[in-house]
C-alpha cells in the first residue's frame, strides 16, 4: 500500500526525471508549427465509429501523457461524442505522414520515428462532469493506457503540480502555450501548432461563467487562443531557472467565446484536481 502511494505522489510533481522536459526547448489560432517532437508528451485522440467499428483519428480533441500508463485529457472529449475512444497515438507531428519529416531535401532534413498508437484500456471521467450552456464543469478526464509506454526522446509526460509552494494558481500574468491539431483561420490542420498566451485576472472570463475555484482564463491577445479541435490539450507553464526548467501542465483546454482566437479561452485547473487525479491512478 505505502509502494502505491509512493508511485502515485511522484507524477504531481517532478520527481520523474523525465516529466516536463523537452528535446530542445524552444524559446494555433495565428499558432506556429511546433518543432519536430518539441512536444514530447502530446497525445492525438483516436475514436472507433459504434456503427462500422472503423477507427479514425481526428483534430477534435488531444491529451497529455502525464505518466507510462495514463494521458490527461478532457472530460467532454469522452462524453460529447457519437463514437467511443479507441487509442491515442504519441510522438505524433504531421497526420498525414509517417514517420515525419521537415524540411526534407535539404541540410536541415530531420526525421522522427514512427508514431507510438497504443490502446485505450478504461476512461475515467469526473462523477461531476456536467455542462450548463456550453460552460463545462469539471471536465477532466484520465485515459488508461492498455500497455505503459516506454519514455523515449519523442514520448514523455509532461509535470504536473509545481509543488505546494506555487501560490499563483490561475498563472496571472504567466507566459502559458497551447499547442494542437486544431482549427487555425477555419482551416483544420494536419501539423502540430503552438501558439502563446497569458494567464489572465479571473475577471477577464466573467462572461464565459468562469468559475475562479476549477477553471484558469487565458489567452484571447491578438488572435492566439486554442480553438476547436484543441480540446483536452495542454495549457504549458514553463517554470524554473533556464538551466533547471520544467514544462507543467498548468490546465486542459476546456471552452471558450465562439470568437475563436480573439476572447479569452477557459481552462480547466490542474492543480485543483491534484487530488482527484491522485485517487484514480493505478500502478
Amino acid at each position: 500500500m505505502a509502494a502505491t502511494a509512493a508511485r502515485r505522489s511522484r507524477v504531481t510533481s517532478c520527481q520523474i526525471p523525465q516529466c516536463g522536459i523537452t528535446p530542445a526547448v524552444s524559446r494555433i489560432m495565428n499558432g506556429k508549427e511546433a518543432d519536430l517532437n518539441s512536444l514530447p508528451w502530446m497525445a492525438l485522440l483516436l475514436y472507433q465509429n459504434r456503427r462500422t467499428l472503423r477507427t479514425y483519428s481526428t483534430t477534435m480533441c488531444a491529451g497529455s501523457l502525464i505518466n507510462s500508463r495514463y494521458v490527461l485529457t478532457a472530460a467532454h472529449c469522452i462524453l460529447f461524442t457519437e463514437d467511443s475512444i479507441k487509442s491515442v497515438r504519441l510522438g505524433e507531428h504531421n497526420t498525414t505522414s509517417n514517420p515525419d519529416t521537415v524540411n526534407p531535401n535539404t541540410t536541415n532534413s530531420k526525421t522522427a520515428p514512427p508514431y507510438l498508437e497504443v490502446k485505450v484500456g478504461d476512461a475515467i471521467y469526473h462523477h461531476n462532469f456536467h455542462s450548463v450552456n456550453g460552460v463545462y464543469i469539471n471536465d477532466i478526464a484520465l485515459l488508461r493506457l492498455d500497455l505503459p509506454v516506454r519514455y523515449t526522446r519523442e514520448i514523455r509526460p509532461i509535470c504536473l503540480s509545481p509543488g505546494p509552494h506555487f501560490a499563483n494558481h490561475h498563472f496571472e500574468n504567466y507566459n502559458l502555450k497551447v499547442a494542437g491539431w486544431g482549427a487555425s483561420h477555419k482551416q483544420k490542420n494536419t501539423v502540430l501548432l503552438w501558439g502563446n498566451v497569458t494567464g489572465l485576472n479571473p475577471s477577464k472570463c466573467r462572461n464565459l461563467h468562469f468559475r475562479r475555484d476549477i477553471h484558469i482564463c487565458a489567452g484571447g491577445q491578438d488572435g492566439t487562443d486554442t480553438c476547436k479541435g484543441d480540446s483536452g490539450g495542454p495549457l504549458m507553464a514553463t517554470i524554473g531557472k533556464s538551466y533547471n526548467e520544467f514544462v507543467y501542465l498548468a490546465g486542459i483546454t476546456s471552452y471558450g467565446s465562439s470568437a475563436c482566437g480573439w476572447r479569452p479561452g477557459v481552462y480547466t485547473s490542474t492543480i485543483k484536481f491534484i487530488d482527484w487525479i491522485k485517487t484514480k491512478l493505478k500502478p
